[in-house]
């Protein structure tokens, strides 16, 4: 720290105009070059401020035209993994018309391993949204995109209509999908002419409802009289192409009786030992898989 004491006040108030020139000598005997650097941070951090102001002003300008559509509304309220019911949803709905949506962010990778990115994935209901309009790529309008979802979620109901159908609940491997439709559509026309494929479901992680309807006119008894004989082949191709008898609703009791021969059996006896040291009286879920 410097003992240098400023001369006391000439007469008049101000300071000696010599004593303020030697100060000013003194902080610049390294040279002008820390003063020019000084000011170039100065020039900086103003350009930096400067910068920073401009862009609020831009974003707060959009979200200002822009945020009806941002939000599809006027304001939104979000909630993690619990979704709003009883009197939070009365009083939402009190406030003027309402959409909701569900939103999921994952990562999605390809089948190879060799790429992946961050994704979004958003569920809207029929009044999204309340302001502005969604663009759906693919389909001509979100209506559209809404009506080939409830045609997907009205496959399951519909199937009943025409007669027996023979469920199955396989998986393979994702990229073996296209060939497992293909053998297994041929396999079971081949085994009973004239029954009507429909295979549906997660098709992203490999997941197949694959599920064959009776021959028109035919008698439903008779068709699921051979429920096990059309499994059977169906399950061979699906295990040919490094799959499994069951997926998505497990083996549960209907397969349970399939499991031995699918199953390694050293596996399948620690299922058991398993089995009886957590649940020795049989008391939970029994009569399932084991």
């Amino acid at each position: 720290m410097s003992t240098e004491m400023l001369a006391p006040p000439a007469p008049g108030g101000g300071i000696a105009l010599t004593r303020v020139v030697m100060l000013a000598m003194r902080e610049l005997r390294s040279g002008l070059r820390g003063f020019y650097i000084f000011i170039a941070c100065v020039a900086l951090g103003v350009m930096v401020i400067t910068g920073v102001g401009a862009l609020s002003d831009a974003l707060r300008g959009g979200f200002e035209r822009q945020g009806e559509a941002i939000l599809g509304g006027d304001v939104t309220f979000g909630r993690m993994h619990v979704r709003a019911a009883g009197r939070e949803r009365e009083w939402l709905a009190a406030q003027g018309r309402m959409s909701e949506t569900a939103t999921l962010r994952a990562m999605a990778r390809r089948a190879d391993g060799e790429e992946q990115a961050l994704v979004e994935i958003k569920a809207v209901d029929e009044h999204y949204p309340l302001a502005g309009e969604v663009r759906v790529g693919g389909a001509a309008s979100l209506e559209q995109a809404n009506a080939f979802w409830r045609l997907r979620e009205a496959i399951v109901e519909v199937q009943k209509y025409p007669g027996g159908s023979i469920k199955h609940d396989i998986s393979v491997p994702v990229a073996a999908v296209p060939d497992f439709i293909a053998e297994a559509s041929a396999a079971v026309t081949a085994l009973t002419p004239g029954a009507r494929p429909i295979p549906f479901g997660h098709l992203g992680d490999g997941n197949v409802h694959f599920n064959v309807t009776q021959p028109a006119g035919a008698d439903k008894a008779a068709y699921l009289a051979r429920w096990a004989e059309m499994n059977a082949v169906v399950h061979a191709i699906a295990a040919k192409l490094g799959g499994s008898i069951s997926a998505e609703h497990g083996i549960g009791r209907l397969k349970r009786e399939l499991l031995p021969g699918v199953k390694d059996p050293v596996a399948l006896e620690m299922m058991r030992a398993l089995k009886r040291t957590l649940d020795p009286k049989g008391i939970l879920n029994p009569g399932k898989v084991l």
